[in-house]
């Protein structure tokens, strides 16, 4: 089936399959809560990701991200958040924006932001580094 058709769809788990990129379509699975896209090769999100409003755990873990994708940011009511073994070197201040995140991994990273810093973002947060 067309990925447009899947409306309903609540869970998506595409691990281990060597995307690279995702289509715009996918942008418009709006009852999508979880989504693991583990062990892809994705550097970069659809310019509509954001309009995933419903989604509550991502795992990008292990793909080639080398920067937060502003379209995380406006995922407001995402708790999970997984970007293990990825490029990524700083987190910006706009992680704040996620009130409902309970718990970040970006551990494996090539971090340069001070962990007291990532930590004052999300006080409330479970965070690996």
């Amino acid at each position: 089936p067309n990925i447009e058709n899947l409306k309903n769809l609540s869970e998506l788990l595409l691990v281990r399959n060597k995307i690279v990129s995702l289509p715009l379509e996918f942008c418009d699975l709006q009852n999508l809560r979880v989504l693991h896209l583990a062990f892809n090769r994705i550097n970069e999100l659809p310019c509509r990701f954001h309009k995933l409003q419903n989604l509550m755990s991502l795992s990008l873990d292990r793909n080639c991200i080398e920067e937060l994708p502003w379209q995380v940011f406006e995922l407001k009511n995402l708790c999970v958040l997984s970007l293990s073994y990825n490029k990524i070197s700083f987190i910006p201040s706009a992680i704040a924006e996620l009130t409902n995140l309970s718990d970040l991994n970006v551990s494996k990273n090539n971090l340069i932001s001070e962990e007291k810093v990532i930590r004052s973002y999300l006080p409330k947060c479970k965070i690996r580094l």
